[in-house]
């Protein structure tokens, strides 16, 4: 007996994945907003069927206080501007790694006002979403707001060049993501 290919095998986990996302995202009391494709981890599993150059390690959700699991002291900052969920999910592409915090917020005000208070001191532009900057602190670092989304982007890699790249890739992939309709709608 032939033991299944290892695109079929990929193909299966994708479909698991996408599964076990689906119900995560919307399943466990998470809430979604006008013009939101489902909740964050759906969103974080469409990016990734429509970026198969891309490998997306396993997503881990935080809602409401569970923030404090993630990032310790720093969740009150987003708890102040009503942060609803936090979906969040390490991407490859080769040895290149970066992770995604995709944060949904209880309205676009909300998700306005953290984006101009986290890129307060940073000058330049990122090609994603309604508004976008980048900087380069420890690791090349991205951010950018769509409608109640806020969408924080962090780069790992060993030339600042291919991390900027990865980062760049992400951002796209995930705002066309971000602004596709509610099924049902148009």
């Amino acid at each position: 007996m032939r033991s299944p290919s290892a695109e079929a095998k990929a193909a299966a986990r994708l479909s698991l994945l996408l599964g076990v996302l689906t119900l995560l995202g919307c399943g466990a009391g998470c809430r979604t907003t006008p013009g939101s494709v489902a909740g964050p981890a759906a969103l974080l599993a469409a990016t990734a069927q429509a970026t198969p150059a891309l490998r997306f390690g396993p997503t881990q959700t935080y809602a409401g206080e569970r923030l404090y699991d993630f990032m310790d002291g720093a969740a009150v900052t987003y708890l102040e501007h009503h942060a609803r969920i936090l979906a969040a999910a390490d991407v490859f592409r080769g040895a290149d790694q970066a992770k995604i915090e995709l944060y949904e917020m209880a309205s676009p005000d909300d998700s306005t006002r953290l984006y101009a208070e986290l890129a307060a001191s940073a000058k330049t532009a990122f090609p994603a979403g309604e508004a976008g900057c980048t900087w380069a602190g420890f690791e090349p670092e991205a951010l950018f707001r769509r409608g109640p989304y806020l969408v924080r982007l962090l780069g790992y890699a060993r030339d600042r060049e291919a991390a900027a790249s990865l980062l760049a890739e992400i951002g796209k992939a995930l705002d066309g993501q971000l602004q596709r309709p509610v099924r049902g709608q148009r």
